[in-house]
């Protein structure tokens, strides 16, 4: 399916720098603090499509530091993904969203055997990542012997349903673009409370030929 995806990226300044404190506690052990908020559409309006996953929004902020000191561990729920050293890049987003699923046919008002449901997925919730960076200092050194990895430890808390308020989304942009209203959401899935938790974690490799193993 093509999508139209349409994503704002507004760079974030930075709101706290400097050197950390003598006996540095949870604040002082960052610095470089920025503040990056993103809006991400997804559509399949532009590609001449409106079927499957037709339609997903996506609004996130993310608080990213530099870690100051060594064994620094991110706060409550960040800190599954353990102590992160010195110079390494911490960061905190939090997030809300919504993704709508429709079958083929939209002006089948019954249930289509075989063909995906009508369902919305409405959400939010935190992730949190730390990246070793290849040399330690945010360059890309594959020959280095220093570790290189991201991971990020992701919880996000929804419901599906009518609670989604999928059909209600879709029928006001349809009536917006002057398009054909669906008419099968009164089958769409079941109200129900969904929580999901993501752990991803990806790791740095020497380029072929390098002198050195990335990994000990």
């Amino acid at each position: 399916m093509l999508r139209s995806i349409v994503a704002l990226l507004v760079a974030g300044g930075t709101l706290m720098g400097g050197d950390a404190a003598p006996v540095p506690g949870p604040v002082e052990s960052l610095r470089d603090r920025t503040v990056t908020p993103v809006f991400i559409w997804e559509n399949d309006y532009l590609g001449g499509t409106d079927e499957q996953y037709t339609n997903g929004m996506r609004l996130e902020v993310t608080i990213g530091s530099t870690v100051d000191r060594e064994s620094f561990k991110l706060p409550s729920f960040g800190s599954f993904l353990g102590p992160a050293r010195s110079g390494d890049q911490v960061y905190s987003t939090v997030f809300v969203g919504q993704e709508m699923f429709t079958p083929a046919d939209l002006d089948e008002s019954a249930v289509i055997p075989n063909d995906r449901p009508y369902a919305a997925w409405l959400y939010g919730g935190l992730r949190f990542a730390s990246l070793t960076d290849w040399d330690g200092a945010g360059r890309f050194a594959p020959w280095s012997k220093e570790s290189s990895s991201y991971q990020s430890l992701e919880l996000s808390l929804g419901v599906t349903g009518s609670w989604a308020q999928g059909e209600e989304a879709q029928t006001w942009f349809h009536q917006d673009i002057h398009d054909r209203i669906p008419q099968g959401w009164d089958n769409q899935a079941a109200n129900e409370v969904v929580v999901d938790l993501t752990y991803y974690r990806s790791l740095g490799l020497r380029l072929l030929g390098a002198p050195d193993t990335l990994w000990n």
